[in-house]
């Protein structure tokens, strides 16, 4: 038989760079001052003509929604169409040759926006 002791947790007050959010993840109990706090998990991907492929941006800030996420094309055109409704991912269905370029999901979280092209070939 042991004996356990729970205390609370005091996180630090943090003042973050004009270039950085206040940004939490699961897996931490405090948050913390991040700058790259959008990241593509599948940057570059190759595809065959006729296959699909699946982008996947994470987000490490709290309270971003979907609402705060937008998927556009190399052109700037905002896609709607295959994002899932998280916002997280985006899926393009029977890739053509006209689908290939770079895709970038851009979060915004109290005016701080942060953009991260993926590609694929």
């Amino acid at each position: 038989r042991g004996r356990m002791k729970c205390s609370s947790l005091t996180c630090p007050a943090l003042t973050c760079r004009d270039d950085e959010i206040l940004a939490s993840r699961d897996d931490l109990c405090c948050p913390y001052c991040e700058s790259e706090w959008v990241e593509a998990l599948n940057p570059t991907e190759k595809v065959e003509e006729g296959q699909n492929v699946v982008f996947t941006c994470q987000v490490d800030a709290g309270d971003v929604t979907k609402e705060d996420i937008e998927w556009a094309d190399e052109d700037g055109d905002v896609i709607s169409k295959g994002v899932s409704k998280d916002g997280m991912r985006l899926k393009i269905t029977k890739c053509g040759a006209d689908d290939a370029g770079t895709y970038t999901c851009t979060a915004s979280k109290m005016e701080q926006r942060a953009p991260l092209p993926s590609n694929w070939k």
